[in-house]
């Protein structure tokens, strides 16, 4: 095959390195590069026509830009501390060590880039840079809801046109895949990002969490408004490391801000809830989830203090009890919710799961399990089951169609997932009995809890300071607090018993009648 890029996107990360997750009382900054990898291709003229040959020695007379050598970082010991625990050099939890004289010898790339004339690719990101900025004030300027949907889609699709660019140079796929290109791009990112995370992570400051182009920054002990100062203060001094038009701009402030995993996490502004990458939001979650999760990070991202208070106007003190009473008040939801669920009494649409098959329709693997036999799957999965049955049935499955599903009890009485899987529509004509103790187990529980555990929740509290909180005990606290609070659920059922054949799978499903 063809060949790959051998480096990445820089993330830091906030659950084996920094030990940051949780829920924050204190702001969060975002701090977000605007436009990173068209503005670095730009900045340091990164093009096919400005790439100089590895054999080539001679300097070019208008200057040149070398990629930075390939960085060889210890992820897992990002905390700057050595086995002895003793704390490292300056620079702290970000210590670039890209610099490392021996890295050249273990095989780290240099690629250089003439700096004059300017080459094609950066002519053309500037001229997409520059119409993005002007559709954006036009943006600004727009007075109804009709103009402003016009132009917020016009400067999104000049966004993607930029960044496709860097995308072409990176793909194997592409007929102008170029390596050179892309990792010195990918290098130059990650060199930027770590520079800017080592600026910020000062005293009073703590950089919780970065990933690819953007930063996250906890200001201990600070308001809203100071804050936002911080925040440009921080922009400004970091910009200023970089050429022109490498700029970090403030984008968010957060308060309060729960950190779940890299790439998880909610926040609170101005009222508003912005959450990434949590079962809130992902398609693949169980619908009566969904909402579920949406209304417990409301409970506990808005809540207020005494006398309706904003948690940014209240006390430390006030704003973990105002947590706590959120996470008792949305426990006795998830009781609630439970009982539904074990007692049939939630709409069989909330109960539906989907997934999208993307793998080839032909059967080219050489397991002859029923979950499996779809393409390139090489683990049994229910959508995967599921359309396996209904293209027995007659029906007709494309690549790339979402496949939905419910879980029955199977005949076989296995407790595997992809085995209990069968489709809406057969299981609603044949009044097959939903496996609801497997729903709330497993699909209810089972993300709740992790939720839940989390530091500043049901977990420990998270300790206003710079230092990465110790894994261990953070763990066994998690775990112990987390159990005592679901104890109550896991005997929802014990005194509720179901036959399967007078059950029925839901609101709008009739239950069988009962024998006389």
């Amino acid at each position: 095959g063809r060949a790959r890029l051998e480096v990445g996107p820089l993330v830091l990360d906030c659950v084996n390195a920094l030990h940051t997750t949780g829920l924050h009382l204190d702001p969060v900054v975002v701090l977000d590069f605007s436009s990173m990898y068209p503005s670095i291709m730009i900045a340091h003229n990164i093009c096919f026509s400005t790439l100089i040959g590895g054999d080539c020695k001679r300097r070019q007379p208008g200057g040149e830009y070398e990629a930075p050598v390939k960085f060889l970082m210890n992820i897992g010991n990002l905390s700057g501390d050595d086995k002895e625990g003793k704390t490292g050099k300056e620079g702290g939890i970000f210590q670039e060590i890209c610099s490392n004289p021996q890295a050249a010898s273990r095989g780290a790339k240099r690629y250089r880039f003439a700096s004059k004339p300017v080459g094609v690719l950066p002519v053309i990101l500037r001229q997409l840079l520059n119409a993005r900025g002007a559709v954006k004030k036009q943006l600004k300027n727009a007075k109804s809801p009709a103009e402003k949907l016009i132009f917020d889609a016009r400067q999104k699709a000049l966004k993607v046109c930029a960044n496709a660019v860097y995308g072409f140079t990176g793909t194997n796929a592409s007929k102008v895949f170029v390596p050179a290109l892309a990792e010195t791009v990918l290098m130059t990112g990650v060199s930027q990002l770590l520079k800017a995370a080592m600026t910020a992570n000062t005293v009073g400051h703590q950089v919780i969490y970065g990933d690819t182009d953007s930063i996250m920054i906890k200001c201990l002990g600070q308001t809203i408004e100071e804050a936002k100062a911080t925040g440009k203060r921080l922009s400004t001094k970091i910009s200023s490391l970089f050429p022109e038009p490498c700029s970090l701009k403030l984008e968010s402030i957060f308060l309060p801000f729960l950190l779940q995993h890299n790439k998880h996490y909610a926040g609170a502004e101005s009222a508003e809830l912005t959450i990434k990458g949590m079962e809130a939001v992902s398609r693949g979650t169980l619908p009566v989830l969904r909402t579920l999760y949406n209304e417990i990070l409301e409970n506990i991202l808005l809540a207020k203090g005494k006398k309706q208070t904003p948690l940014d106007q209240c006390t430390l003190l006030e704003k973990q009890k105002a947590i706590k009473a959120a996470v008792e008040k949305s426990i006795t939801r998830v009781l609630q919710i439970g009982t539904n669920i074990l007692k049939g009494r939630i709409d069989t649409a909330e109960l539906v799961l989907s997934r999208a098959l993307w793998m080839d329709d032909t059967d080219n693997s050489k397991d002859n399990s029923p979950g499996k036999a779809m393409g390139q799957y090489t683990v049994s999965q229910p959508h995967v089951y599921v359309a396996n049955k209904r293209r027995k049935r007659g029906e007709r499955i494309r690549k790339g169609e979402r496949i939905s599903y419910v879980l029955v009890h199977p005949k076989s009485g296995s407790s595997k997932q992809w085995e209990m899987a069968e489709d809406p529509k057969y299981a609603l004509e044949h009044q097959l009995p939903l496996n609801f103790r497997h729903y709330v187990d497993n699909l209810l529980i089972g993300p709740l809890k992790r939720l839940f555990q989390l530091p500043g929740l049901l977990g420990k509290p998270i300790p206003r300071t710079t230092q990465p909180l110790e894994k261990e005990r953070q763990k066994s606290s998690n775990r112990k607090a987390s159990e005592q609070a679901f104890i109550p659920l896991k005997h929802i059922g014990e005194k509720i018993t179901f036959s399967p054949s007078r059950r029925g799978i839901g609101r709008f499903l009739r239950p069988k009648p009962r024998r006389k």
